[in-house]
């Protein structure tokens, strides 16, 4: 039976507000040494999704996404006062907001420090432009827990076209479960290579999991070509797994306004009896402005990956899905 969720008064209120917005961040408070703004986006999405022989679902929802307060002030030439809070409000058969993260710290020259509620270093993995697909799975499956929010304790070197990032985590909703993670990433002429580590420990001995990934993106006239490649060991009272990752994308500019993009992935996972895990989607972007863009996307993904975390591992499984959509992303 098909389902159809629909889009919010709120939601459309918000759209209309944004589409008059003129300029990218509303500086709430700027001067010298002290600067307050607010930015984020709204996303219109239209979704069709089919799963093996089940019927199709078509979404249509609304998101007030990563609705970002940022403040900094300074304190002398070389030190600086950080602060950041992150909201999300999502429309789906109803209205609900959470916060996404909330921290501070300090600059100090190319050294940041910063401690909270948010994301860790290995978050920014991943070469794929997709954002209705799902691709991303070879990086974002084979990580841990992956894009994961706790209380986090973050240190930043970045200097010129090198960055260092390490990071250590209380992931939310356990008591026993700490991550920690390293990510690096620099830039050799039109290369731009990144790559990280972690290690999600469990005080029960539930589960240890490593993992590893590394990538290269290469820019080329109107082209960007990626690929990823990543590892992940688990074991969970005392059996072993063991699973790899592979990623490639592809971007070209046919113009100012418009990309087209491609992805295909795989993951090996070392499950025997089980099919491994295959995606792969096409899609296209047209920025109507510097604020207002439009996407379109399809594609499709079959077969078993691992999911291992510091609770424990799994498996989740896709029968030939495939999905169809469309964003309207408004920035403000």
């Amino acid at each position: 039976m098909k389902a159809t969720k629909l889009v919010t008064a709120f939601g459309l209120t918000a759209i209309a507000m944004a589409v008059s917005t003129s300029s990218h961040a509303v500086d709430l408070v700027k001067s010298d040494d002290l600067t307050f703004n607010l930015n984020g986006d709204i996303d219109l999405k239209f979704i069709q999704t089919t799963s093996g022989s089940d019927p199709s679902e078509t979404t249509l929802e609304t998101n007030f996404d990563d609705i970002d307060f940022d403040f900094k002030m300074k304190i002398d030439d070389s030190l600086s006062f950080l602060a950041s809070a992150d909201l999300t409000v999502e429309s789906d058969d109803g209205d609900s907001a959470e916060s996404a993260s909330t921290f501070a710290g300090f600059k100090y020259n190319d050294v940041t420090v910063t401690a909270g509620y948010r994301e860790d270093a290995i978050d920014p993995l991943g070469i794929d432009t997709f954002e209705i697909a799902s691709l991303g799975r070879a990086s974002g499956e084979q990580d841990g827990s992956g894009t994961v929010f706790g209380q986090t304790v973050v240190v930043e070197y970045d200097h010129d076209d090198f960055e260092i990032v390490a990071s250590h985590t209380q992931i939310e909703d356990t008591t026993t479960v700490q991550r920690s993670a390293l990510y690096g990433k620099t830039k050799v002429g039109d290369f731009q290579i990144e790559a990280g580590i972690g290690k999600e420990t469990d005080a029960d001995d539930t589960a240890t999991v490593n993992f590893w990934q590394a990538q290269v993106e290469y820019f080329t006239g109107s082209f960007t070509l990626g690929a990823l490649y990543s590892s992940l060991s688990a074991d969970e009272s005392g059996t072993d797994y063991d699973s790899t990752g592979l990623e490639f994308n592809v971007n070209y500019e046919v113009s100012d306004k418009l990309d087209v993009y491609a992805g295909y992935e795989t993951i090996d996972n070392g499950i025997s009896g089980t099919d491994n895990y295959s995606g792969m989607g096409i899609g296209a972007r047209y920025a109507f402005s510097k604020l207002v863009k439009l996407y379109v996307e399809a594609g499709t993904e079959d077969g078993t990956y691992l999911k291992a975390k510091g609770t424990g591992v799994s498996t989740s499984t896709k029968d030939d899905a495939k999905i169809l959509g469309m964003l309207l992303s408004i920035d403000f």
